[in-house]
Parts: C-alpha cells; sequence; structure tokens
C-alpha cells in the first residue's frame, strides 16, 4: 500500500482507493481538514476508485465514515466526487457526499453497497447481542445517509440495505447517488 492508497494531489484534489481502516481514515482526514483551512479553491474534488467488498473490519470502517461525513458536512468548501472505478461500502457513500449536481462518474463505474455480515463463531452470547446491536445500527445510519444525499424515503432506503445494492452509472443516477456520467 503506496501512502495508505491516498495521495492529495494540486492543493485541492485527494485520490481514495482503499477502505476506511484507522490509518487510513486518519490520513483521508487530515488531507480533507487541510484542504479546508489552506485550499485557495472553493472546491475539493475526491477522486474514488476503490477495491472490492472486503469482509473485515467493518464496524470500524462506518464509524469511521461518520467521521468522514461529519468533515464533510461542516467543510467550508464545496465537495465535487468523481467515481472511475469500483466504489463499494463506504466509498460509494462518499461519491454521494458530493453536493448535489456536483457528483460525477465515468460509464463504466461499478456501485455496490452491502449489509454488514460478520462471522459469529465462537463467540459468547453477550457479544453476539452487541455486535448485532451494532449492525443494526450501521445499516439505520447507512440507510440515513442515502436517505439525505438521494433525498429518498427513509423506508425505502432500509430496505434497499437489507439487500445488497448493485449498481452501473445508469443505475447510479436513477437512485441518485451521482448526477453526470462525463
Amino acid at each position: 500500500m503506496w501512502l495508505y492508497d491516498s495521495i492529495l494531489l494540486q492543493k485541492n484534489i485527494i485520490y481514495v482507493v482503499s477502505y476506511l481502516d484507522d490509518a487510513y481514515s486518519k490520513l483521508l482526514f487530515s488531507n480533507l481538514i487541510y484542504l479546508n483551512f489552506f485550499s485557495k479553491n472553493n472546491f475539493i474534488n475526491f477522486y474514488l476508485s476503490g477495491k472490492k467488498n472486503e469482509e473485515k473490519n467493518q464496524i470500524i470502517r462506518f464509524k469511521n465514515l461518520l467521521t468522514f461525513y461529519d468533515l464533510t458536512q461542516q467543510s467550508k468548501k464545496s465537495i465535487k466526487t468523481y467515481t472511475i472505478g469500483l466504489s463499494y461500502d463506504e466509498i460509494m457513500l462518499i461519491g454521494a457526499l458530493g453536493q448535489t449536481t456536483q457528483r460525477y462518474s465515468i460509464l463504466n463505474s461499478c456501485f455496490g453497497l452491502t449489509r454488514g455480515t460478520f462471522s459469529f463463531t465462537n463467540i459468547q452470547t453477550t457479544d453476539f447481542i452487541k455486535i448485532k446491536s451494532e449492525i443494526i445500527r450501521i445499516n439505520f445510519l447507512k440507510s440515513k445517509i442515502l436517505n439525505l444525499q438521494t433525498y429518498r424515503n427513509l423506508e425505502k432506503t432500509l430496505t434497499d440495505i437489507e439487500n445488497d445494492l448493485l449498481f452501473n452509472s445508469f443505475d447510479a443516477i436513477n437512485y441518485g447517488i451521482i448526477d453526470e456520467i462525463i
């Protein structure tokens, strides 16, 4: 992994190609905060090209996404997103965080959002209950973010989260995740 798969370019671009584990999130957060305060541009561009879906550390990844969501909502700069490849789970949600009319994708991009899945073998009942309640909370918060960014009904996004969402670029426009194919 080179620089945790993120690079800050031209004082207004962050290139994101990894999931939001703790080390990567710190770099991403610091880049966003830096651009918010020191960039002379009125916008921040995120170029997104993630990896195939990973099962590990889903709870940590989505907690980091919530922190990222809060930072983007408080940003003084407009957020533009460009999806240029695979966009699964939190990377898809980052793509939806762009300002309305400023969320772009190339034609062959793929989008996906999967429900949280965990292995519950060899754990105690109390741990099972904690993990299960955290999964429910995460799925609700993912639905809420989709609801706020796509203007869809919350019940509809909750139902959609229970099924794995897989989109091409045209489906992503219809769902409200992106605004334009470039």
